[in-house]
Order: C-alpha cells, then structure tokens, then sequence
C-alpha cells in the first residue's frame, strides 16, 4: 500500500517537475525575466515530507518487530 502511494506522488512530483522546466524554458525563450525564487522549493518540501513519512514508518515496523519477538 506505501509503495504504491510513494509510487503515485513521485510520478506526481515528477510531471510537476517537468511541467515547471517546461515553462521555464518558454519564458526564455520569450526573453522574460526569471521569477525571484523565495523560501524552500515546493519539491524540496514535499521530498522532506517523504523521507520523513518513509522514517516514521520503518521506526513503526521496527518497534513493531521488536515487541512481537
């Protein structure tokens, strides 16, 4: 069930990736200026969350097998 939902948001992640290269390429190519980049990427966060949801869950299977054994 946890790859298959990590499966679906890194395909997510990854069509909005290449979305945002996408655009980014036709606003050079119209000679636009670039927008000012502000905070942490939206990736960048969504990856954190990841790594993080992906931590918790082998803590969860670890402390899981620790007590049934």
């Amino acid at each position: 069930m946890f790859k298959l939902l990590a499966l679906i948001v890194l395909l997510a992640l990854g069509g909005w990736l290449i979305k945002y290269q996408i655009q980014m390429r036709l606003r050079r190519a119209r000679g636009e200026p670039m927008p000012e980049q502000r905070g942490p990427r939206p990736i960048t966060v969504i990856g954190v969350a990841l790594i993080a949801i992906y931590g918790v869950f082998l803590l969860w299977r670890l402390i899981d097998s620790m007590i049934l054994n």
